[in-house]
């Protein structure tokens, strides 16, 4: 038994720092940034800006969800004088290339270049080479497996504008949610994260970045990050001094794997991407859409 008035035990005192670092910090951290996030934004914006843009998808085995992808870029609201898109295969198996070719063939109103490429480099590489094509002011990517609101443009492209601002991604939300307990969990993690970001934001910049959208000042960019992918890219350019934001208004929709097993291998690659920036987030493609989970899931407000 403890005698009266001996000093707390080193243990105690570790096993108290270690539950502050792990568990208090990060609790602080996150209402600290929830509060930040119901603030107005401390940035002018111009509602009427329109600039060039190059839409860069990168795709890797998408055959049954690419035409449908393309579908969804033709219904997006914005002139057709200033928009091309840039599909690149990434080493595809399937009928991917194929697909794209045909589509492009079936739509000239979509200004589409297809470029294939025979081994599969990443992600980041794939855009690289999308991007020597590109002749946008502004440089967006998305990637096959979502889908944008047909006025994702005109509500994310204003906050470019500003000058302060280089980059912008948006808000993902995910189709058939209520599927399973895997999907369930994976919303209450995206809403934690959400206001994270946008207090971020909202103080200055968040670097978590997601493939779904995210737009990009070509001044800014030079090239993307082929260590780390999206939040690579994203630090890099806050290291340039200017902002990256979240714009919530900028929604995408994806599905979400409804096992455990497909929420492992989807979480893997961009907690990888997301390592290699804190010590200097995402592309594993998810399974293509199946016909009938497409059936239900495109009663959303993006198609």
């Amino acid at each position: 038994m403890r005698e009266r008035g001996k000093p707390v035990t080193p243990i105690l005192i570790l096993w108290i720092s270690f539950c502050f670092i792990f568990a208090g910090l990060p609790s602080l951290y996150y209402l600290y940034m929830k509060h930040k996030a119901s603030k107005p934004w401390n940035l002018k914006i111009d509602e009427q800006y329109q600039p060039s843009i190059s839409i860069l998808i990168p795709a890797h085995n998408e055959e049954k969800s690419i035409g449908l992808k393309l579908t969804n870029l033709c219904r997006v609201r914005y002139p057709r004088e200033k928009m091309e898109a840039i599909l690149v295969s990434d080493g595809s198996t399937d009928r991917t290339l194929d697909e794209a070719i045909n589509f492009a063939k079936c739509n000239p109103d979509l200004a589409l270049n297809v470029l294939g490429e025979k081994k599969r480099s990443g992600k980041s590489h794939v855009l690289n080479i999308a991007l020597e094509r590109a002749t946008g002011e502004i440089i967006v990517v998305s990637d096959a497996d979502c889908f944008w609101s047909p006025d994702i443009l005109a509500k994310a492209l204003p906050y470019l504008h500003n000058p302060e601002v280089g980059a912008i991604t948006g808000l993902e939300n995910l189709l058939l949610p209520t599927q399973s307990w895997v999907v369930e969990t994976e919303l209450a993690y995206n809403d934690i994260v959400h206001e994270i970001r946008l207090g971020e934001s909202k103080t200055q910049s968040t670097i978590f970045f997601q493939g779904g959208f995210a737009a990009y000042k070509r001044e800014h960019l030079g090239r993307f990050d082929e260590e780390a992918d999206d939040s690579g890219t994203a630090l890099n350019i806050v290291q340039q001094g200017a902002r990256t934001l979240l714009i919530p208004e900028a929604s995408y929709f994806t599905v979400f794997p409804g096992r455990w097993k497909g929420k492992i291998l989807t979480k893997a690659r961009p907690t990888h991407g997301i390592s290699e920036v804190l010590i200097s987030s995402r592309y594993d493609p998810c399974p293509a859409l199946k016909r009938d989970v497409a059936a239900n899931a495109f009663k959303s407000p993006a198609f």
